[in-house]
């Protein structure tokens, strides 16, 4: 009778080799995990700062249209975008989109900005992570129709406003030109939590921001977005007197 090949059977992993294979892997996790965040946390980031580039095309529009002159709205929060689920920096009943009605069915005025925007998604920041200093609000967009906070009346935090409620001469919006500084560093409007009362300690407060640095994207008013480390002194200049608006900041 012949003799049947004989076949080795295949060599077993040992236990310590498949603990440092699984040692590998987890090395390997770790190390390409926290890069995917980052990259995520990047392409948000630069998202976000293509808003508000849009946004100023619109801007530059809207001037364009209006002798030079920025624009003229009621409150805070409506400048831009579509009708929020609060009226806390809007008007009653509300302003909103073109096409956007009232519980009533009545057209709601449109937000400035909004005749010059092609959809409304650009006003919605990718990182909002809401309002501290309003309770229950978790993202600004769904609250407020905007991600987006402009430089309007008030010169708050060494700030100038760009654009006002023109209701008296103190607080009639900006002209394209000013001689307190140029326009490449005129803060025009940023993420809505910039504002140096809203503290670095809170999650809500930090959108993108590295190592709870005061950082936020910015408009500036030549059209361009860039994400901008605002000093920690900022905290203490609500008050108009502790700070004027200066360029030589980095932003007025």
């Amino acid at each position: 009778m012949p003799c049947l090949p004989h076949f080795k059977s295949p060599r077993a992993f040992t236990l310590i080799e498949l603990l440092v294979v699984i040692a590998i892997i987890a090395i390997l996790i770790s190390i390409i995990l926290p890069a995917m965040a980052r990259s995520k946390t990047a392409a948000r980031l630069v998202k976000c700062a293509s808003n508000l580039g849009q946004v100023g095309i619109a801007s530059t529009s809207y001037l364009n249209d209006n002798k030079g002159s920025y624009a003229i709205h009621s409150n805070w929060g409506n400048l831009i975008g579509p009708k929020g689920t609060r009226l806390t920096y809007d008007e009653s009943p509300g302003t909103g989109w073109e096409g956007e009605e009232t519980a009533a069915g009545k057209p709601l005025k449109i937000r400035s900005l909004n005749r010059y925007l092609d959809q409304r998604s650009i006003v919605k920041c990718p990182d909002d992570r809401g309002d501290y200093l309003q309770a229950g609000v978790k993202n600004c967009y769904d609250a407020y129709g905007t991600s987006y906070l402009p430089s309007w009346n008030y010169e708050n935090f060494a700030t100038a406003h760009t654009s006002a409620t023109n209701a008296n001469k103190n607080y009639r919006p900006m002209k394209d030109f000013d001689p307190r500084g140029p326009q490449s560093s005129k803060m025009v409007m940023s993420e809505w939590v910039w504002h140096g009362n809203r503290p670095l300690t809170q999650y809500q407060n930090l959108w993108h921001n590295i190592q709870s640095l005061r950082q936020y994207n910015i408009l500036f008013g030549d059209g361009h977005a860039s994400f901008f480390t605002f000093p920690r002194e900022i905290e203490k200049w609500l008050d108009p007197a502790a700070a004027a608006p200066d360029p030589a900041r980095g932003w007025w």
